[in-house]
């Protein structure tokens, strides 16, 4: 989802209305029919900004004393981190999102279902930045504490939002732009809470809706995971093993899955590949319904009658080169490889080179599969980083050839900052640039 910015004219007026409008006539609380047409009518105020305003208005009479009240004393904060839902997703959410923030001025929030922030990640000084308008751990960003702001109006309509600068309500927050995905429970569709990304445009900038996205679904596909810990109590690896020295490998990376065994190379179908990735994720294996949540999209899982035909259907695809699935749970043979989870298992080893060598593009690019998309961003996510972090000038150039980074503003300007003035590599990597911004 891209952000259309406002006519910040049109956004000024609309905060002119709000003063013009009389408390001791129109308490909160009450419609306003007339300030209501007036908003209608200009046109630069988003249909989902007005809507949060009129919601604001049942609470608050003035934006300029409109501010976060405090939740939660330090003690209940600590407790209320303790009891969420959420904790178990913290580990993903530092990787995808909180770790790439550092040193840029923005900060990550994990709110609960009600609007008050449990944690507020990122470097220090970013943190007291926003702490000077009431954004910190403890606080209620709820619209009925202070009006229109992407965490709470994202709780409060249940969809991904963007705010930028003076579309808050309060105009203490004018200087910030937000951009806020609700989190839910994969299994039932619940709000938990809400994941945040706050600081200047760059918290609304083209690709950040993508980020916050993608850093979400990866966080319920953790919590997916584990929320059924006891799925395979005592479970005793006992797929079938290849004979001794044979191997295989999957290919997941790129526009096109495979499996190579026994000196062949066999073309997977998309589900067959999704299987084996998840199942390689899982060394310990899946139970059917945590595959079957996993393969199918968020709060709509794969029919288990559909997922035990496409098991069928993958073991005769692996019966002639010597590897079955196990089942009860479902789990791969030993001296299984998948390149993405190799490739995973590289960077936290710090061995870039060894990453890009099993990245051939993006994770299954064509899969919506729940599981699989948390795993597409999660893996470019922590090579991006790896790359932009502590990347040679050949790594850096490696990483520009894949798909994902064509659009990769930052690694293109890195890469002309890095490489010498003889590099031949310079020239291409000008008219990119030069493509890139029209």
């Amino acid at each position: 989802m891209s952000h259309t910015v406002p006519e910040d004219r049109d956004l000024l007026l609309a905060h002119a209305l709000l003063d013009d409008r009389r408390p001791a006539t129109t308490p909160p609380g009450l419609p306003d029919a007339r300030l209501d047409d007036q908003l209608s009518a200009l046109p630069g105020v988003r249909e989902l900004v007005r809507r949060s305003w009129r919601r604001s208005l049942l609470h608050h009479c003035d934006p300029d004393r409109s501010r976060a009240r405090p939740a939660f004393d330090a003690a209940e904060l600590r407790s209320r981190r303790q009891e969420s839902p959420l904790l178990p997703a913290l580990p993903v959410l530092d990787r995808l999102l909180v770790q790439p923030a550092t040193d840029t001025g923005l900060v990550v929030a994990v709110g609960d279902a009600f609007g008050r922030l449990l944690w507020v990640l990122g470097d220090d000084s970013a943190r007291r930045r926003a702490a000077g308008m009431g954004f910190e751990a403890g606080a209620d960003w709820s619209e009925e504490s202070v009006g229109t702001s992407a965490p709470g109006t994202a709780l409060a309509i249940g969809q991904p939002v963007q705010i930028r600068g003076p579309e808050h309500f309060s105009r203490t927050v004018h200087p910030w732009s937000c951009t806020a995905v609700p989190l839910r429970d994969p299994r039932t569709g619940e709000q938990l809470g809400v994941l945040d990304l706050t600081g200047d445009e760059k918290a609304v900038a083209g690709h950040s809706m993508a980020l916050v996205r993608a850093a979400a679904a990866a966080a319920e596909y953790a919590l997916m995971v584990e929320s059924r810990p006891s799925a395979f109590p005592g479970a005793v690896a006992s797929a079938a093993s290849p004979p001794a020295g044979r191997h295989a490998g999957v290919q997941v990376t790129g526009p096109h899955a495979a499996l190579i065994a026994g000196g062949r190379r066999l073309d997977l179908r998309q589900r067959h590949a999704e299987i084996l990735l998840l199942l390689a994720e899982a060394p310990d294996g899946l139970s059917s319904t945590v595959l079957a949540e996993a393969l199918g999209e968020p709060g709509h899982p794969l029919a288990e009658v559909t997922l035990r035909a496409e098991m069928v259907r993958l073991r005769k695809t692996l019966d002639p080169v010597g590897l079955a699935i196990g089942s009860r749970p479902y789990r791969l043979p030993g001296g299984i490889e998948v390149d993405a989870v190799r490739a995973r298992e590289a960077l936290t080893r710090g061995d870039l080179d060894a990453a890009l060598d099993d990245v051939r593009g993006e994770v299954l690019p064509a899969s919506s599969a729940a599981g699989v998309v948390a795993l597409r961003y999660e893996l470019g996510a922590q090579l991006r980083h790896a790359v932009l972090e502590s990347g040679t000038p050949a790594q850096l150039c490696r990483y520009l050839d894949l798909p994902a980074a064509a659009e990769d503003t930052e690694a293109w300007r890195l890469a002309l900052k890095l490489l010498p003035p003889e590099s031949p590599r310079r020239p291409g990597i000008v008219a990119h640039l030069e493509r890139l911004h029209g």
